[in-house]
């Protein structure tokens, strides 16, 4: 009989589990004039990380979700945010639906 209680085998299990990674990039553009203030907001929501940005109002940043709806859903935030004129996905990179599995593959992609 084992030591560990049931709860521990869950957690366990649960710190091993494969974590599913979604990385995307977004520009969000602003006036100018509100670039630090914008700047400010987005640092604040805690939504995303800033990257670059530059006189023109133009703001590099990085999302991240466990998966694509869950980045949707950040990105319509990030769009409502004050002086926020657009903020545009540019990249998005998602392990969501890869496998390693050969059998995965289309067979019109494999040649003979």
């Amino acid at each position: 009989m084992s030591s560990r209680s049931a709860l521990a085998e869950r957690r366990l299990a649960d710190l091993t589990a494969e974590v599913i990674v979604n990385i995307s990039s977004i520009v969000v553009r602003t006036l100018p004039e509100n670039l630090a203030e914008t700047c400010r907001a987005l640092t604040a929501s805690g939504l995303c990380e800033i990257h670059f940005q530059d006189e023109q109002g133009r703001v590099v940043v990085t999302i991240e979700g466990g998966d694509v709806d869950e980045e949707m859903r950040i990105l319509q935030q990030i769009q409502t945010l004050p002086d926020v004129l657009s903020a545009d996905l540019v990249y998005a990179y998602s392990e969501q639906g890869f496998t390693n599995r050969p059998d995965a593959v289309p067979p019109d992609l494999i040649e003979d």
